[in-house]
């Protein structure tokens, strides 16, 4: 099996990937770096950055807003880590799997160091990389992948980085083997103030350059690394992936269309909920200091995911969250601040966020219920019911059936072209609008570029 993907990934064209998956694949990017970009100066970003400078050397790839030249291995690795820090980048519903904070950052990296690469060949290589990632996500048995996705992650970089090296079939197979030697599981905490989670894709990106340049080289490695008793699945899993999964329709169908941005900054099962209250207090104009109670109804698999599906004796970390990570992953978080604020943005996941005295009286009056009748059926991502009792006019109740983001509710480019404008203020330097707009054009006409580093100079500050 690993070799006819090698052969796939080695031997991947634009010709093959059709006009849905090559617009797909510009959103996943344009989504990419905006979330990049906005979290370019989130909380451990500075001191992984200055790590990577002291010991990474000078280079030719950028970091995004601050511009740092590093070795493409350090520039990705930095770059993924700001992609993940505000939990914007984009999610797979049917597997938790986060398909594009490595590819992305991985691919403009290496294609910055190699120079002259055209924005077809950027492109093709990455949507080979997330389509490969995606596709480890689906063989997992059982679901979710989201609990090993640094180390998908590392298979989407190195099938990237490899790509855009031009590795023939042998050399990816030997990518594959060293990227697997490197990339674990363990150590990515959701609790604050651990902010490791940030960092793993980081490290998966990095692993996934250098273990491309060490096949380019001629290091060899094993074989076998998905499938048999010492493959990623049957090793990290207990049981065998579904390789038909993997392999099935290879560049012909391209997986990249079936996943699209998030909605909110925040953890994915947050969203239907968010999605739900939103439509109420906007449809009904319900006003925080009228709240009397909230009534949250969703998956157990869903609402309680950050406590292995069961309802904790106290909520209290998540109705007061001690750090920004907590308060990614807590519904009573995001519901209270859909209420208190209409809107759900960056803003509600920082340090000063959690002192918002109006958006902690709320998360005291909201209760979780798990409700088997809105158990998943073919995603993993459920719906949600939220019923609002006021003081004084009644209960306003809201169903979200696919949270925003979702297929069958896309997020649209045109919303994407907004929420990388909306984000200007969160970056570590000021990124001027017209600079912005034309990043959006030069990505929207990415088969037209003949030097993709003129792309990336746009989110990059002025000096």
């Amino acid at each position: 099996m690993e070799e006819i993907i090698a052969t796939h990934l080695a031997n991947s064209s634009h010709d093959r990937i059709d006009a849905s998956a090559r617009h797909a694949t510009k959103h996943h990017i344009l989504h990419t770096l905006m979330c990049a970009a906005a979290g370019s100066k989130a909380p451990g970003i500075a001191p992984l950055l200055e790590l990577a400078c002291e010991s990474g050397g000078e280079g030719k790839s950028s970091v995004v807003v601050h511009g740092a030249k590093l070795p493409a291995m350090h520039a990705a690795m930095v770059n993924s880590s700001m992609a993940h820090a505000q939990d914007f980048d984009l999610n797979d519903d049917r597997t938790f799997y986060k398909s594009s904070v490595t590819a992305v950052p991985t691919g403009f990296a290496v294609a910055e160091e190699l120079g002259g690469v055209h924005g077809t060949e950027l492109l093709t290589a990455i949507c080979a990389g997330i389509d490969f990632g995606i596709r480890i996500g689906l063989g997992v048995l059982p679901k979710p992948a989201h609990a090993r996705s640094q180390m998908i992650g590392g298979f989407a970089s190195v099938a990237t980085a490899g790509r855009l090296l031009k590795l023939d079939g042998e050399q990816m197979l030997d990518a594959l083997g060293i990227v697997y030697c490197q990339v674990a599981a363990g150590g990515s905490s959701n609790d604050s103030p651990a902010l490791t989670k940030r960092l793993a894709p980081g490290l998966s990106a990095r692993a996934g350059v250098f273990s491309a340049r060490l096949a380019q080289k001629g290091f060899k490695s094993a074989r076998g690394v998905l499938s048999g008793k010492r493959g990623y699945f049957q090793l990290n899993h207990g049981r065998e992936g579904d390789l038909e999964a993997i392999t099935s329709e290879l560049a012909q169908r391209w997986e990249v269309v079936n996943v699209g941005p998030k909605g909110y900054p925040c953890c994915r099962v947050l969203h239907a909920p968010i999605d739900a209250t939103l439509a109420a207090v906007k449809e009904h104009d319900i006003r925080a200091e009228e709240v009397e109670r909230v009534l949250v109804r969703g998956s157990a698999s869903n609402i309680f995911i950050s406590t292995g599906g069961k309802a904790p004796v106290s909520f209290h970390k998540y109705r007061h969250p001690i750090g920004v990570v907590d308060a990614q992953f807590s519904v009573h978080w995001g519901v209270a601040a859909a209420i208190a604020r209409k809107s759900v943005f960056i803003d509600c996941f920082t340090e000063d966020a959690l002192t918002d005295p109006v958006i902690n009286q709320l998360t005291d009056r909201i209760e979780l219920i798990a409700d088997p009748s809105l158990d998943p059926v073919d995603d993993l991502l459920a719906p949600a019911v939220v019923e609002i009792t006021t003081k004084s006019r009644g209960v306003f109740k809201s169903r979200a059936d696919f949270a925003k983001g979702n297929p069958k509710n896309p997020v649209t480019w045109d919303e994407t072209v907004a929420v990388l404008h909306r984000s200007a203020p969160f970056m570590a330097y000021p990124i001027p609008a017209r600079k912005l707009e034309t990043l959006v054009s030069l990505v929207a006409d990415l088969e037209h570029i003949g030097d993709v580093s003129a792309l990336i100079a746009n989110l990059i500050r002025d000096r």
